[in-house]
């Protein structure tokens, strides 16, 4: 698997694609990517921003290692919702997630990991 580097990866809403943000400047719109070695990391403070003014805004986002493919391994859709708890979580179960081995962010907008 090819590393490219530390990349933070968070839904668009304005364009529906994935941002890839790198140093703090969006460099891309993707469709569909995975990262490698992910860390989800939500700011309380916009969390509560968006509780406070029901709008949202860019708090919460994956950190980690873009690249190529995925090794066979078993997926599970994962999801956040500032309205529903302050962390990212398995959407069957709602079990809370900090880390993933890795995070596939396909064409529909959702969000798998492996854990």
């Amino acid at each position: 698997m090819k590393k490219v580097a530390k990349m933070q990866v968070y839904k668009n809403l304005n364009n529906g694609l994935w941002s890839v943000r790198y140093k703090g400047k969006v460099i891309a719109h993707k469709s569909a990517l995975i990262l490698s070695d992910v860390d989800f990391r939500v700011s309380e403070a916009g969390r509560q921003r968006v509780l406070r003014e029901r709008q949202k805004n860019v708090h919460a986002y994956a950190n980690g290692n873009i690249i190529e493919a995925l090794p066979n391994a078993q997926i599970i859709e994962a999801t956040y919702n500032p309205y529903d708890v302050s962390y990212f979580y398995l959407k069957g179960d709602k079990t809370p997630i900090y880390s993933a081995k890795f995070a596939i962010f396909n064409e529909q907008g959702k969000l798998f990991v492996v854990l």
